[in-house]
């Protein structure tokens, strides 16, 4: 007598391939936070707006800075400005001219704060 041959049981069925999640995103979102303004004479906190990004985001650094004698011999200021803005890389070129126009803005004010103390120092008999 011959055995009939038993198709083989122990066979591997493959997992069907999962992709995986996808998070999707149909509104930027922004939360709210806190501030707190240190080294006045009171504590004052404030609430604002901070931008929630749906991916990681560019970083675009822009900074500037100037040198700048006293008038004493050998005495010099230095004022250094920069900035680091987050946005999406489609808007880099954009968020590059705001961070330029800000510190290019930030550091003509700081130089006429320094100007003006340089030029009151100057009137002070020696």
């Amino acid at each position: 007598m011959t055995e009939k041959q038993l198709p083989k049981t122990d066979t591997i069925t493959p997992m069907p391939k999962v992709n995986p999640p996808r998070i999707v995103m149909t509104k930027e979102g922004r939360l709210t936070v806190s501030r707190t303004i240190l080294g006045q004479d009171s504590i004052s906190q404030e609430k604002i707006y901070v931008r929630a990004f749906g991916t990681r985001p560019a970083l675009v650094k822009y900074s500037l800075g100037r040198t700048v004698s006293s008038g004493v011999k050998f005495e010099f200021c230095r004022v250094d400005v920069g900035i680091e803005a987050p946005g999406y890389v489609e808007e880099v070129h954009e968020l590059f001219d705001q961070a330029k126009r800000f510190v290019e803005d930030r550091l003509a004010q700081e130089m006429a704060e320094i100007d003006a103390a340089i030029q009151q120092q100057g009137d002070l008999p020696q």
